[in-house]
């Protein structure tokens, strides 16, 4: 039992070393390459017949909505979550068929986002409202924002998923290279369709009606020269100048950050982009 005892307590001494060492619990869990801790405070909500699990916290206005990636729910912004709510009234959900929320079937992201202001509205969340996307939740902000433009005030999108923009239409190089691309886009859509039961075709055409206008949106990339390895190599600069018009012509109000030494999940790795990037939104909203 001492030698048990001591090989714990000795584990527990390198666990608080490698933590500090790492900067703290945050950095430790994205170090390790681990979820953030996450406590289920929510609720649930019936809308339509359907439970949907909505967390909020924190206080203020405006109130800031919170959308996963592919096949994730509220538990992905752990660390991001309490921070904001530090700010302002902070919300969180599950999707449909995610977590806690029950699926509804297939639908499309303009249902979805008719299903979220109905479950902010059942649980007397008021707008207005900043609307942050992390990958896949992109596309669902982004339609969100634009179903629901006279209650949006800012919209942060992260490492997010943009199916409608393409840098390799509009840069020189062999035809198989850029079809190889689309193909692989059109595989992700399938399966983003098939992970949600979403309506891939009629998110596409929602998507495309999704215009932002001069809504101040707040990008999040990480480093771009990652995305371009192996036979994409050679094009990579023509390609990153490419993107960048693309990306910034999604709204004429846009301020772009590009997460260096992070993965894709830029809420783990680097949550005070993020938090930063929503302290900014807020305090425009808030000086009108």
């Amino acid at each position: 039992m001492r030698l048990a005892g001591g090989v714990a307590i000795g584990l527990l001494v390198a666990l608080a070393i490698d933590v500090v060492r790492l900067g703290g619990p945050e950095g430790w869990f994205a170090a390790h390459r681990l979820p953030p801790p996450y406590l289920p405070t929510g609720q649930s909500i019936e809308v339509d017949g359907a439970a949907v699990y909505l967390d909020c916290r924190g206080s203020g206005s405006p109130t800031v909505v919170l959308e996963s990636g592919l096949g994730t729910g509220a538990a992905g912004w752990g660390f991001v979550l309490d921070d904001s709510a530090q700010l302002t009234r902070t919300c969180t959900w599950d999707r449909p068929g995610i977590g806690n929320s029950a699926p509804v079937g297939r639908h499309s992201a303009v249902d979805a986002a008719a299903r979220l202001r109905s479950t902010l509205d059942a649980a007397g969340e008021a707008g207005p409202f900043v609307v942050v996307g992390h990958s896949l939740g992109g596309v669902y902000a982004r339609i969100f924002a634009a179903a629901y433009a006279s209650e949006v005030v800012g919209l942060a999108l992260v490492d997010p998923y943009l199916p409608d923009v393409h840098p390799v239409e509009h840069v020189d190089i062999p035809a198989d290279l850029r079809d190889a691309w689309l193909a692989g886009l059109d595989e992700t859509n399938r399966l983003i369709e098939a992970t949600e039961d979403l309506d891939w075709v009629a998110t596409a055409n929602e998507l495309a009606m999704a215009g932002l206008g001069d809504l101040p949106t707040e990008l999040l990339f990480v480093e771009q020269r990652f995305r371009w390895e192996d036979a994409y190599e050679p094009y990579e600069a023509a390609l990153i100048a490419a993107w960048e018009p693309l990306v910034r012509e999604l709204s004429s109000d846009t301020r772009l950050t590009i997460a260096v030494n992070s993965t894709h999940m830029i809420q783990w790795d680097k949550p005070d982009l993020v938090v930063e990037a929503i302290r900014r939104l807020v305090e425009s909203a808030r000086e009108g």
